[in-house]
């Protein structure tokens, strides 16, 4: 992944890998250009396909986000959970993807579901909706807004839990049971 604007450096970090129903693996991939970028393996993470940038339909309008956590959880229904912050990095006075004390908010979410096509991306998207936001409150001493990164997803006795730092201070479970329907 070309780092814009210096293509001799790499820029692809912090993996979100899951299975998929035929035996493939998905990876998300946060990256400098704004966008979240995808890639599949077909022998168990040994070789990956070229990345491509993250699509909410195979042919439709790329998922926006700047360089930040864009995590992928599969769902207990077989459906996936992408969270993400649904902006290229401009967002609430960012300037860029790299601007991680602006841009990482709200942290929205969408439910992906398995393609019937082989060819291409393998999931496709719903349309965004917010999952959570501070309403762009600093956090001293640093002046971060940040929400929802670095969270993770529990789902036990039929209820959904979505565990968040909160501008990596405050650890914050949020019951989406009535998101997911």
């Amino acid at each position: 992944m070309p780092k814009p604007g210096d293509p001799e450096h790499s820029i692809a970090q912090e993996p979100a890998i899951q299975n998929l129903p035929d035996g493939r693996m998905i990876c998300l991939l946060r990256t400098l250009t704004g966008y979240a970028w995808w890639s599949v393996s077909e022998d168990g993470g040994e070789s990956w396909s070229e990345a491509e940038v993250l699509r909410f339909a195979s042919d439709g309008r790329p998922v926006p986000h700047p360089i930040s956590p864009c995590p992928l959880y599969r769902l207990s229904d077989g459906r996936y959970l992408l969270i993400f912050h649904n902006n290229v990095g401009t967002a609430h006075g960012g300037d860029g993807p790299h601007d991680s004390k602006r841009n990482r908010r709200p942290a929205w979410f969408s439910i992906g579901t398995v393609r019937k096509s082989a060819v291409g991306q393998p999931l496709a998207f719903s349309e965004p909706r917010v999952l959570a936001d501070n309403d762009g409150v600093e956090l001293p001493p640093e002046g971060h807004t940040q929400v929802a990164t670095y969270g993770s997803l529990l789902e036990n006795e039929g209820r959904t839990i979505w565990w968040y730092p909160d501008r990596k201070h405050y650890l914050v479970g949020k019951i989406i049971d009535d998101l997911l329907t």
